[in-house]
C-alpha cells in the first residue's frame, strides 16, 4: 500500500482528532447540563486521575515507536509491552482511589474511567503502526468512529438512566469495540513481524528490553501529564467538587488550541526520525521550526477568536451561570499554547533520543507544579491552578529549546 503525503496525513489526523476532540467535550457537556456542576466535578475528577496514569498505560511509547523505522524492536512486541503496561496503570488506578478513600461511587467511575484509558492507549500502539507507515487516513477514521459511539453510548445511557457509572461503563464498550474491531484488524496490514513473531520467549525477553528502554521516556510521560492533574487535584482538595467542575466546563473548550496543534506536528515525527537517521541536520530543522511556526498562529488565532466569541458562546451552551468565571479563559489559552509546545519538543527529544534530558525536564516541571499549587490556589482562587501549571510548562520549554 502506498504511504500518504505529509499533507494527507495532516488533513487525516486533524478531521478524525478534531471530531473526537468534539465528542470528549461534549461528554462534560452533558454532564453538566443532565447532572449538574457536582457530578461534573466527580467526572472531572476521574478525568485527572485518568489522564495522568494513562502516562503509564502508554509508556509514553508513541514517538518512540513511531521513529524505530529501523525495526529494532517489532510490532508485536510494542503490542506485548502495552498489555503489561495497561495492568499496571490499572492495578496503581486500584491503589490510588484506595489511599484517597473515595466514596464508593466516586471510586468505581474513577476505575472504570481509568478502563476507558487503557481502552484509548491499545489505539495508541496500533496507531503508530499507521503513523509510522504514513497511512494516518486509518487514525482519522478510527478517530470519527470513536467519536460516534462514545457520544452516543455515553449520552443515550446517561440520559436513561441518570447514573453516571453506567454511562462511563458504556463509554468503555464503545471504544473497546472500535479498538478491537477496527484498530486491530487493520494494523496487522501494515505491522512488523506480528503475525510471524520468532517465537513467544523471545518477545518476551525483547519486551522486557523495551520496558526497561523506555523507562525514562515512560517517567518522563508520568511527571508531564500529572504535573497538569496536580493543580486540579489540589483546587478539588482546598474548594469542592463544585469549584473543580466549574473549571473543567470553561478549560475543556480551550483544550482544542492544544490539541488542534497536535494534530498539525504529529505527522512530522516520522519525518523529524528520518532525517535524523540520515544526518540531515538542515531538513531536520526546517521541519522543527515549521511546526513551531505553526503553534504561533494557531495560539494568535486563539486569542482572537475566544476574545470575540468565548462569551456569548459559553453563554449559550452553559448559560449565565458561567460568565461570571470567564475571567479564567485568557490564562487558560495561553496554557494551552505551551501544553502543545511542551508537546512538540517532547516528540523532537525523543526522536533525537535525548531521553534523560527529557526526564529530568519533566521531573522538574512537576516539581515546580506541586510546590506552587497550593499557594497559588489559595492566593488566585480558581485562576491559581492555571498559573502553576504555566510556571511549570514554561520551564519545560525553555530547557526543551535548550536541548533540541
Amino acid at each position: 500500500m502506498r504511504s500518504l503525503s505529509i499533507r494527507e496525513n495532516v488533513i487525516w489526523n486533524s478531521l478524525g482528532n478534531f471530531i473526537y476532540l468534539i465528542s470528549q467535550w461534549l461528554l462534560t457537556y452533558v454532564v453538566v447540563r443532565i447532572q449538574g456542576y457536582g457530578p461534573a466535578g466527580i467526572f472531572s475528577l476521574a478525568m485527572s486521575v485518568g489522564n495522568s496514569l494513562n502516562a503509564v498505560a502508554t509508556y509514553t511509547m508513541r514517538n518512540f515507536q513511531v521513529s524505530d523505522i529501523e525495526g529494532e524492536y517489532s510490532d508485536n512486541q510494542y503490542i506485548i509491552s502495552r498489555y503489561v503496561t495497561s495492568l499496571i496503570s490499572f492495578i496503581a488506578c486500584l491503589a490510588f482511589c484506595g489511599f484517597n478513600e473515595y466514596p464508593v461511587k466516586t471510586f468505581l467511575c474513577i476505575a472504570f474511567y481509568m478502563v476507558f484509558k487503557i481502552s484509548e492507549a491499545l489505539s495508541d500502539v496500533y496507531q503508530a503502526i499507521f503513523q509510522r507507515a504514513s497511512r494516518m487516513d486509518y487514525i482519522g477514521k478510527a478517530y470519527i468512529a470513536k467519536a460516534m459511539l462514545d457520544f452516543s453510548f455515553f449520552f443515550g445511557v446517561l440520559f436513561i438512566t441518570s447514573d453516571l457509572m453506567t454511562a462511563i461503563i458504556a463509554l468503555c464498550c464503545a471504544s473497546l469495540i472500535v479498538v478491537f474491531c477496527y484498530e486491530r484488524r487493520e494494523a496487522k496490514n501494515f505491522a512488523s513481524n506480528t503475525a510471524a513473531a520468532l517465537s513467544f520467549d523471545r518477545d518476551l525477553r525483547q519486551v522486557k528490553k523495551l520496558i526497561l528502554v523506555c523507562l525514562p521516556v515512560a517517567l518522563y510521560g508520568l511527571f508531564f501529564n500529572t504535573m497538569g492533574q496536580v493543580p486540579r487535584y489540589v483546587l478539588e482538595l482546598l474548594k469542592n467538587e463544585d469549584a473543580l467542575g466549574i473549571y473543567t466546563t470553561v478549560a475543556m473548550p480551550v483544550t482544542l488550541v492544544q490539541v488542534s496543534a497536535n494534530y498539525l506536528f504529529a505527522p512530522l515525527t516520522a519525518p523529524l526520525a528520518s532525517c535524523f537517521a540520515r544526518h540531515d541536520v538542515k531538513e531536520f530543522y526546517r521541519l522543527f521550526w515549521k511546526a513551531i511556526g505553526a503553534i504561533v498562529v494557531i495560539s494568535i488565532v486563539a486569542f482572537i477568536g475566544f476574545g470575540v466569541a468565548g462569551k456569548p458562546v459559553m453563554a449559550l451552551l452553559f448559560g449565565d451561570s458561567i460568565v461570571p468565571y470567564l475571567y479564567l479563559l485568557n490564562p487558560l489559552i495561553f496554557c494551552s499554547v505551551l501544553v502543545a509546545l511542551s508537546w512538540f519538543l517532547s516528540a523532537a527529544l525523543t526522536v533525537v533520543r535525548k531521553l534523560v534530558a527529557q526526564l529530568v525536564l519533566s521531573i522538574v516541571s512537576f516539581l515546580v507544579s506541586c510546590a506552587l499549587s497550593f499557594y497559588l490556589i489559595s492566593v488566585f482562587g480558581l485562576n491559581g491552578a492555571t498559573f502553576s501549571y504555566i510556571a511549570a510548562l514554561l520551564v519545560f520549554s525553555v530547557g526543551g529549546f535548550l536541548f533540541c
